[in-house]
């Protein structure tokens, strides 16, 4: 059964009510315009390259840093506290729908993945290789002359990148099956709704489990996916978790930028197919 309030954006009674914090949102983000970002995960750093005059899904947007805060915060258990089961990395087959720059596929390799799969349609999939040679321990010899030290903290080890067009092309092509499959901000579009949840139907049903992270912009249409996917027979949880900050107590809901901005954070997985849609 679904764990979940598509209809709109509501705080639940938890432990903690009434010392909801919100972190701050990264500078980063704050400049679409740039060409090139810098972000650090788990104390390595990764430059990623984006093209916001060619497509929106060739820049960083939010959800994909809090996606990739999420998967860093259960890899290195920072905080002694968390409310839900950690999402570990560490060993895993990941694929990421949408990837776009590749913010959150490369840091699931950081954060120990075994191997990442990076989708998207083909003609993104030039910025999305880009940033994943750039951040490659497969560099050039000169590259890694001349950046030395700085370099070697850019290492994202054993990512692909793959077209992938939902809804249409085989996901066994992509060397299913994988534990973890990660969605950050994919609902842009209403016509791509049902070949998305199709296609993570389909990943499901090899065992993975989806990481989706939305902000919510037009929650007509957001809600309108989740009930797309629960008629395609994926069950959906609401995600959250707690961090006690200098024995305070603080919650965190759905996503480190916080329920104010919009930001949340699901666990899909298969869960009754019984007259499911496709």
């Amino acid at each position: 059964m679904s764990r979940h309030n598509p209809a709109r954006l509501q705080k639940q009674n938890q432990p903690g009510e009434g010392k909801h914090v919100v972190a701050p949102q990264d500078v980063n983000l704050l400049l679409r315009h740039d060409t090139q970002k810098n972000f650090e995960i788990s104390g390595r750093s990764l430059v990623l390259e984006q093209r916001h005059r060619e497509s929106v899904g060739a820049v960083v947007w939010e959800a994909a840093l809090v996606l990739a805060r999420y998967l860093e915060y259960c890899s290195t258990s920072v905080y002694p506290h968390t409310y839900l089961e950690p999402i570990s990395c560490k060993g895993k087959r990941i694929l990421e729908l949408g990837a776009g720059t590749g913010l959150a596929g490369m840091s699931a390799s950081i954060l120990g993945a075994k191997e990442v799969v990076l989708t998207d349609r083909e003609e993104i999939l030039s910025i999305t290789a880009l940033n994943v040679m750039q951040n490659s321990s497969h560099a050039s010899e000169t590259v890694l002359e001349k950046a030395s030290e700085e370099a070697e903290r850019r290492l994202v080890d054993s990512v692909t990148v793959k077209p992938l067009l939902w809804g249409q092309d085989d996901e066994s092509s992509l060397g299913a099956p994988f534990d973890l499959v990660l969605a950050a901000d994919l609902l842009y579009n209403n016509d791509s709704h049902l070949p998305l949840a199709q296609t993570m139907v389909n990943l499901c049903e090899s065992g993975a489990t989806v990481i989706m992270v939305q902000k919510w912009r037009y929650p007509e249409k957001e809600s309108q996916f989740l009930l797309h996917a629960e008629m395609s027979g994926l069950d959906i949880e609401q995600l959250m978790w707690h961090v006690d900050v200098n024995g305070n107590g603080h919650w965190i809901w759905s996503g480190l930028l916080g329920e104010e901005n919009g930001i949340q954070m699901y666990r899909l997985r298969l869960g009754n197919t019984d007259g499911r849609l496709f």
